[in-house]
């Protein structure tokens, strides 16, 4: 009898426990990572915790207990979160010519076009332009475009001919220049540009550039972004596995540096997904905002940058939709978000080993 009740108490325990942590995790997205960085780390968290309290639940609802009601709670106010962290289905069409004003977008983070082998293949640039032929959608945002004249297949001109589908482009690079070439963002459009204009951050490589195009009569915005990125060099990534068996691991020298760049990170997105969100904001023109965001759904930089605007994953996407390609756990950090009176359709993660990023495309439909 002792022993039930002790069982009992401690099972209510871990439910208050794990519930609070899912409100926490929740909310932390709405926490601007420069006032609190803590909160920055539980976004990652979520599906695990959200995982964990729906057991719980079915814990108390099987029993038929009023303890239902302690995760049944969180599970309600971290609904929001779910939905754009998971989606059993989506909007899809069969023929988009059928739909008013269609228009199909892809972001991609090229990762240089593996400039430096890190895929152990050999013709991963022209593996990617047959893949884009391939898919042919008529709006493309790179990150970690590439280009360089002291290579005669890097080179500008050979990409774009490569790319010579699509007449209209807007490539801007960083201010920092690789010894061997220059990396940025570029947008290339089948439809016409109207104005081109770089939005750059302090103190940093990563960009937006902002691209007014022409579609089939309505003017739209699109932003092109690479927020903040981590910048983990070979032995973070080898410290990242490590950490998997705790072996060899010195507090001081391994764990702290990489905290602090994570930290770092998360300041920098933030402060840059604010400055671009006043730019959504003031814009004349319906926007579509693309790009590598380098962080989860359930993130202050995601929040902010989305605002009132719709995700097409969240509208037309099915599963978890990871886009990161690496040796870290897939998370969404590649995104499409759109003005409220578009309508996604067919979104996909398209998982081909072409980066360390899947390629992401969806139909919008420009009502």
């Amino acid at each position: 009898m002792i022993l039930r009740k002790f069982i009992r108490s401690i099972t209510v325990i871990l439910t208050w426990l794990i519930a609070a942590f899912l409100v926490v995790i929740t909310l932390s997205a709405y926490v601007n990572p420069s006032w609190m960085y803590i909160f920055a780390f539980a976004g990652y968290l979520f599906p695990v915790v959200w995982g964990l309290n729906f057991l719980v639940l079915l814990y108390w609802v099987i029993r038929m207990k009023r303890q239902l009601l302690i995760p049944l709670i969180a599970f309600l106010i971290g609904w929001t979160q779910w939905q754009n962290t998971f989606q059993w289905s989506g909007n899809t069409v069969e023929d988009v010519k059928s739909l008013n004003n269609p228009v199909t977008l892809m972001t991609f983070n090229v990762k240089m076009f593996d400039l430096y082998k890190w895929s152990g293949r050999q013709d991963i640039l022209d593996e990617t332009f047959d893949y884009i032929r391939k898919k042919d959608p008529d709006i493309i945002c790179f990150q970690e475009f590439y280009a360089t004249n002291k290579h005669r297949k890097f080179s500008e001109n050979y990409i774009i001919n490569r790319m010579k589908q699509y007449p209209y482009r807007h490539i801007e690079y960083q201010y920092t220049k690789f010894t061997i070439g220059r990396a940025g963002l570029a947008t290339f459009s089948k439809y016409p540009i109207l104005k081109k204009q770089v939005l750059r951050f302090e103190n940093t490589t990563n960009f937006t550039i902002q691209t007014d195009i022409r579609i089939n009569g309505k003017t739209v915005r699109l932003f092109n972004n690479h927020l903040e990125s981590i910048r983990l060099n070979r032995q973070d990534m080898e410290l990242i596995g490590k950490m998997r068996t705790v072996d060899g691991l010195d507090k001081e020298k391994d764990v702290v540096p990489v905290v602090k760049k994570l930290v770092r990170a998360f300041k920098r997105r933030a402060s840059q997904a604010d400055a671009i969100k006043k730019h959504i904001e003031n814009s004349p023109y319906p926007v579509i905002v693309c790009g590598d965001f380098n962080d989860t759904p359930v993130s202050y930089a995601y929040h902010s940058m989305r605002g009132n605007l719709k995700d097409a994953f969240v509208e037309a996407g099915k599963g978890f939709g990871g886009t990161y390609n690496g040796r870290l756990p897939s998370f969404r950090i590649d995104y499409i978000l759109y003005d409220p009176s578009f309508k996604a359709y067919n979104y996909i993660r398209d998982k081909v080993e072409l980066s360390d990023h899947f390629p992401v495309i969806t139909t919008l439909e420009l009502n």
